[in-house]
């Protein structure tokens, strides 16, 4: 978040043009937390950067996992985001939960599974 999406909806023309845009604007959490950026972040703190920085959350729909039940590689420091439940009862926009997990390598998305969610929010009216 901090290295991606905020430095460029950071830039008051592409806020503005993303803010003003009627296309679906999707955030997808992230499975896990990284140490050095993100430690300890539950879906509510990713929301609260994003109004810190930008004054607003920009996205109507949110896609995050909920299996945190494969145990991470020893070797990473990472730790599942939570789905606090102030995020849950949060009407600005929609959750999605699902098992968004890749079984190989827990700490990403299973690009299939989040492909499929994807397109059924697009799809839907």
């Amino acid at each position: 978040m901090y290295t991606n999406q905020l430095p460029v909806l950071i830039i008051p023309e592409i806020r503005d043009a993303v803010l003003a845009s009627k296309a679906k604007k999707i955030f997808i959490l992230n499975v896990a937390n990284k140490p050095f950026e993100s430690k300890g972040y539950r879906l509510g703190d990713f929301i609260q950067a994003f109004r810190d920085h930008l004054g607003v959350f920009p996205f109507d729909t949110v896609i995050a996992n909920n299996n945190m039940q494969l145990p991470f590689p020893k070797n990473y420091h990472y730790g599942y985001v939570e789905i606090d439940e102030a995020a849950k009862k949060n009407k600005d926009y929609k959750l999605i939960e699902k098992d968004l997990i890749n079984r190989d390598f827990p700490i990403h998305h299973d690009e299939k599974k989040l492909g499929t969610a994807v397109v059924k929010i697009i799809e839907s009216n």
